[in-house]
């Protein structure tokens, strides 16, 4: 239990560490939560500063806070892959929900599939796979992101062990599950509102 807990204080800290907010107040002395968007991660890191390096380089840099928590849990020792999934949970959450910055962060995709990488990195190029089908369809970055988060989890639960990297454990759908979920968490204000603007395209056609 104790291994349990510090995973999860490690993750939190570290998925907490405004990467986005910090670049761009750096680059441009702009508050994140206040430009664009109003997300702090990479893409609205690129799009406020329009800086191809400042977005690459948040994106690079919450992808590490993901592996960087499920490899310190893996070094505190306990239940593996117990610990592991704890932290990528805690990471993502801080990374969403950092106190740092009162509680406005970002939507965790880099951190989380940090995360997955070492955990189980089938899972990453699955949900791109989606991501990239519903893109098409949708045209949308945050419904196609909503998508992916959505469908992906249903195909590990429906077809558990048949996906390389993605080992058949018992605690596997309930990690991606609850991933997911964070991630979906803040999506949900921008699905709203793609769905809100199409349903205002229809009335005036």
């Amino acid at each position: 239990m104790e291994q349990i807990l510090l995973a999860a204080l490690a993750g939190y800290l570290l998925g907490s560490i405004p990467t986005a907010y910090i670049l761009v107040r750096w680059q441009s002395r702009i508050d994140l939560r206040t430009a664009g968007s109003g997300n702090v991660g990479a893409l609205n890191s690129f799009e406020v500063t329009r800086s191809r390096v400042v977005g690459a380089s948040v994106m690079i840099l919450d992808l590490l806070k993901g592996v960087a928590a499920v490899e310190a849990a893996r070094a505190l020792g306990g239940e593996w892959p117990l610990t592991g999934m704890v932290a990528a949970l805690s990471a993502v959450l801080g990374h969403n929900y950092p106190f740092w910055l009162k509680f406005r962060g970002g939507r965790g995709l880099a951190t989380a599939a940090g995360a997955a990488l070492v955990l189980l990195w089938g899972l990453v190029p699955l949900w791109c796979l989606l991501w990239s089908l519903a893109f098409v369809l949708l045209r949308s970055v945050n419904p196609a992101s909503a998508v992916a988060s959505i469908v992906s989890p249903v195909i590990i639960v429906l077809w558990p062990g048949s996906l390389p990297g993605i080992p058949d454990q018992r605690l596997t759908p309930w990690f991606i599950i609850l991933l997911m979920a964070l991630i979906l968490s803040r999506l949900i204000g921008p699905v709203r509102e793609f769905m809100q603007e199409k349903r205002a395209q229809r009335r005036v056609k």
